[in-house]
């Protein structure tokens, strides 16, 4: 039997993380208190210069509107004069709508001059980057420590593989040795596998969906293709394999999980025999797969009131998108025809309702309602997306809806 080191075990019976085994230096209270109150200093400070939502809000819908009303007057078949005189208040609103937005653009650009070279931010910074190297310092962690990315993921047992509950991320660490053995430091935590404990690196030959791997050589395509990184446009989502690192306590072996491209840093580190990667010169990019079976597959919408921050990055990325087409394919389809539905109802029935008025269609109010429609259906397109785990917060969906429904109720009352 074997257990992942910083991963979840499904199945297992008890609650205990088996990397807790492996700590030899905790941070001490006063210097994890001494990062926090830096961290909040500089959050505090990107609040203070942070445009207000509904401002950010404003300047986006000032540009879209400002740009389909642009687009309808240069569609209009008539002089430029012609088309000034029989509807004026479309320029007046397109060229307000285009102004506030680029005020609003110039005023966000501002606040961000304003924060990054203010006393205040160059403070806050210093006082992080102090707290971060009393930290390292104290738990003896070496400047020139090896960054390498450790994989975490929820599993099962199952055979001689595990299975996958859900796609894999990345976490970087500091990777570094001493008199003891090989070390890990996770900015809170000094995990150290002694050399006599080590039993050899090997290499798992099974796929699995990645989520936000942001590798600074991402260009170099062929170096992640050979370590058995797909890609998908460009962007890595999944691995063919990946390597872990065998450590053996009382009769239990514990594997540290790593992509194949992290091998040379591990390797040289441990003084293991690296073991030979399988080649992937005549695979395609099909074969990544996981384990439909298992209960953490279930198709269950995630709902939350504000918009995710922390965890945006991982959902909002294709990486995401790939992780739910590869589960669930036919359903991946059937929610993105779902979406497109929602996204373009509102304006058909609106449409539809104007379409016996004489004239509605062609007029320019009758193109506000067409443009409130767009938001009331990228409101019921974000309710959509809650099943995609990409769901914005019921905020962002109660705004695109009441701001789409009053864009269309004053646009019908101005046709009729």
């Amino acid at each position: 039997m074997e257990r992942y080191l910083f991963c979840t075990d499904d199945g297992a019976s008890d609650p205990f993380s088996p990397e807790d085994l492996f700590i030899t230096h905790r941070t001490p209270e006063h210097l994890t208190e001494a990062q926090r109150q830096a961290d909040l200093e500089i959050r505090r400070l990107q609040n203070r210069y942070k445009m207000p939502g509904i401002l950010s809000f404003l300047q986006w819908l000032g540009f879209v509107v400002g740009m389909v009303i642009a687009a309808g007057i240069i569609r209009a078949n008539v002089p430029l004069a012609q088309k000034y005189q029989n509807a004026p208040a479309l320029f007046w609103i397109c060229g307000g709508s285009l102004i506030v937005s680029g005020i609003l653009f110039l005023l966000k650009k501002y606040l961000q001059h304003r924060r990054d070279n203010s006393e205040e931010a160059l403070a806050g910074c210093k006082q992080a980057e102090d707290a971060e190297k009393a930290i390292r310092k104290y738990m003896s962690v070496p400047d020139d420590a090896t960054k390498i990315k450790v994989l975490r993921f929820a599993y099962r047992e199952g055979g001689d593989h595990p299975d996958f509950l859900c796609a894999a991320l990345p976490v970087e660490m500091d990777l570094f040795r001493n008199n003891d053995g090989i070390c890990l430091f996770d900015d809170t935590h000094v995990f150290t596998f002694p050399f006599e404990e080590l039993a050899g690196i090997r290499v798992i030959n099974q796929p699995i969906p990645i989520i936000d791997l942001n590798e600074p050589d991402c260009s170099g395509r062929d170096r992640l293709r050979v370590n058995g990184v797909i890609m998908e446009d460009g962007l890595p989502t999944g691995l063919r394999f990946y390597c872990a690192l065998d450590i053996i306590r009382l009769g239990m072996t514990y594997s540290l999980p790593f992509p194949a491209y992290e091998m040379e840093a591990v390797q040289s580190l441990c003084g293991l025999t690296a073991p030979e990667l399988p080649s992937v010169t005549d695979r395609g990019q099909e074969g990544l797969s996981v384990d439909r079976s298992q209960d953490g597959d279930k198709i269950q919408p995630l709902f939350y009131w504000k918009p995710p921050k922390e965890k945006v990055a991982f959902w909002f990325t294709r990486a995401s998108d790939f992780e739910f087409r590869t589960k669930h394919p036919v359903l991946y389809v059937v929610f993105a025809i779902l979406g497109i539905i929602a996204l373009v109802l509102p304006i058909v029935l609106f449409l539809m309702i104007i379409r016996g008025i004489p004239g509605a269609v062609n007029s320019g109010w009758g193109l506000l309602g067409v443009v409130g429609g767009f938001i009331a259906g990228a409101g019921l397109f974000n309710i959509v997306a809650a099943w995609l785990h990409q769901y914005l917060g019921h905020k962002v969906t109660i705004i695109c809806l009441l701001t789409g429904i009053v864009m269309m109720s004053v646009s019908y009352f101005l046709v009729r």
